[in-house]
């Protein structure tokens, strides 16, 4: 999360359509994509700018220089390998740390994209590398608001900000002329999002439940890749990004036989990616009660080691049980917990816990694909997640 500042929103979008009473649905707001090389949305497309720079991508190979993965996606892929596999609308993502932070209200809407390296075999099929890169976004206010309405929101949205991201300073809390200053002005928002999103659409069908957008194996995919490509220059312009994160497995291509994943982070700044540490934030109040470093690794039998020999006090320890997957036996225990939002948020757990959703220990993917399946893996956090905001945006677009 970070403050936003008016020079930051000069571009321009240039869908606005109108709901039209039609009925949102999960393929909107978890757009798969498939694995089809000849048909992918790449970090560079021809004639729709650059989604992923090159600047970027080098930032993602030199922070996993630095982990077990060292340089594997150097001797495995390219640049031109990756493709957009997933895309998640998300019309309430919290602004605060903890799920007791009003997350149903103090919140904005955020874009998530999800790229993945995918190569033809020797034999013709289709493989994808185990790996991924998760980018965020907010969805800045441009044409959905006028401009005092733009610089109000802003200010409210710091405000917010500020305060859980501050130590809570009282100062910096809103009245409650000022909560519905912010809940209206960002609901318009929120409508624009979802109008342009469902422009997305090109055929009279369904789009319940969760699976492969209709379009593809139809005539009317060109037009959907081409309304998306233009979707994606609006709210998922390189210069906005927020933050990305990245797994890999080192080099092999054998997830079974090198059990062992590496993650990393990076916040967006000036429309670069810089490197920042992993941690886990207390559900009670947002303090770090852990700090990987600059990576941490795990295995499908049990999460990064430091977690297990690292000294922590009685109180920290208990927490971390309670939100982190340690072994095999916490991951019953443990997934309804890191699938609702309500009682969890990605802040509060490792990168490792929030990966386990596959019944396959060697699956981390959560929007991605694993290896030469042709189905897309789509963990329990998603589909829950997708359900919450449906509900929510039942209640707060009237």
């Amino acid at each position: 999360m970070k403050l936003w500042y008016r020079s930051c929103l000069l571009f321009i979008l240039v869908l606005s359509r109108p709901l039209m009473g039609q009925a949102l649905a999960e393929k909107d707001l978890a757009l798969v994509l498939d694995r089809d090389p000849a048909q992918a949305i790449r970090f560079q497309n021809a004639g729709a700018g650059i989604l992923f720079p090159q600047s970027w991508y080098q930032a993602v190979l030199n922070g996993f220089r630095q982990t077990p993965v060292g340089d594997a996606l150097e001797r495995e892929n390219v640049y031109d390998h990756w493709q957009l596999t997933g895309i998640r609308v998300a019309p309430c993502m919290p602004i605060g740390l903890v799920p007791t932070d009003n997350v149903r209200e103090h919140c904005w809407p955020e874009v998530r994209l999800v790229w993945q390296p995918i190569v033809r075999t020797t034999t013709g099929g289709l493989f994808a590398d185990d790996r991924a890169i998760h980018a965020t976004y907010d969805v800045f206010p441009t044409d959905a608001l006028s401009q005092e309405e733009l610089s109000r929101v802003i200010a409210l949205r710091n405000r917010l900000f500020s305060y859980y991201w501050g130590f809570k300073d009282p100062n910096n809390l809103l009245n409650a002329q000022e909560e519905a200053e912010f809940r209206a002005l960002r609901n318009k928002v929120v409508q624009r999002l979802i109008g342009n999103t469902i422009w997305l659409r090109t055929l009279n069908a369904s789009y319940a439940g969760h699976g492969l957008r209709p379009e593809y194996g139809r005539p009317e995919f060109a037009l959907f890749r081409s309304r998306l490509l233009t979707w994606l220059q609006a709210y998922a312009p390189a210069h906005l990004i927020k933050e990305a994160t990245a797994f890999s497995l080192p080099a092999g291509r054998a997830p079974g036989a090198i059990n062992g994943w590496s993650f990393i982070a990076f916040h967006g700044q000036s429309g670069q990616l810089q490197p920042r540490n992993l941690s886990i934030l207390s559900t009670r109040d947002g303090t770090e009660i852990f700090n990987f470093g600059d990576h941490s690794s795990a295995s499908r039998q049990q999460d990064d080691p430091r977690l297990l020999r690292t000294p922590v006090s009685a109180a920290i320890a208990q927490e971390l049980r309670n939100s982190v997957i340690f072994n095999a036996v916490d991951r019953n225990r443990l997934l309804p917990r890191l699938a609702d939002r309500n009682q969890i948020l990605p802040n509060n757990t490792s990168c490792a816990s929030c990966h386990r959703f596959n019944q396959d220990g060697n699956d981390f993917h959560n929007m991605s694909y694993f290896v030469g399946l042709p189905q897309i893996s789509l963990a329990e956090r998603v589909r829950r997640d997708v359900a919450w905001d449906l509900n929510w945006l039942a209640t707060h677009l009237q």
